[in-house]
């Protein structure tokens, strides 16, 4: 009888053993995940594309959300090292690479903007390309979280911030004296 209340003992302590490891390797699991985000300053980060490269998916983004006017080479110009698509009318979608070269299979996206007056009649338009534009950045955003992004870097443009939901993109809206900049910004880890 003591025999069979000691290997009861045993297999009870085996079995709390057991659930305490299995539980306590998930609980540091996930907290060294986070710590990995966190030292990113909580942005996430996402792998470096050339600008041809998020060109071709902005295009793509562009044209399965039924909009009519994609980025052409035809509307291309480069000032300031910097990639300028006149997108329609007086909306530009502006790519900053990390380092200039000039060649855009080489040159990786630091930031994409879409840029617009702030007398414009087409700010409806310019809020699509943005949605696209996110999209374009990183395909796994829902749309829930385009939605989310784009009001929460209303919320902080007041204050100069950007919002970021930890997937390697952040946006930021941001207001000159006579335009608009939507911004999407790229993390990357080295």
């Amino acid at each position: 009888m003591k025999k069979v209340v000691i290997v009861v003992i045993v297999c009870i302590l085996i079995v709390l053993l057991g659930v305490g490891i299995y539980f306590g390797v998930g609980y540091f699991t996930s907290e060294n995940e986070e710590n990995q985000t966190l030292e990113n300053g909580g942005l996430g980060s996402i792998e470096k594309e050339t600008v041809s490269d998020l060109v071709a998916k902005f295009n793509t983004e562009i044209m399965d959300s039924g909009m009519e006017y994609p980025a052409s080479e035809e509307y291309l110009t480069i000032d300031n090292d910097q990639y300028w698509y006149g997108m329609y009318d007086d909306i530009y979608c502006v790519i900053t690479p990390e380092e200039f070269t000039g060649d855009q299979t080489v040159d990786t996206v630091s930031m994409m903007i879409i840029y617009i007056p702030n007398d414009s009649a087409n700010e409806e338009m310019a809020l699509q390309y943005v949605e696209n534009l996110i999209k374009a950045n990183n395909s796994e955003i829902t749309d829930e979280e385009v939605t989310n992004l784009m009001e929460e870097a209303e919320n902080q443009k007041a204050n100069g911030l950007t919002s970021n939901n930890g997937k390697g993109i952040s946006v930021g809206i941001f207001e000159g004296e006579d335009h608009t900049e939507y911004q999407v910004i790229r993390a990357y880890t080295d």
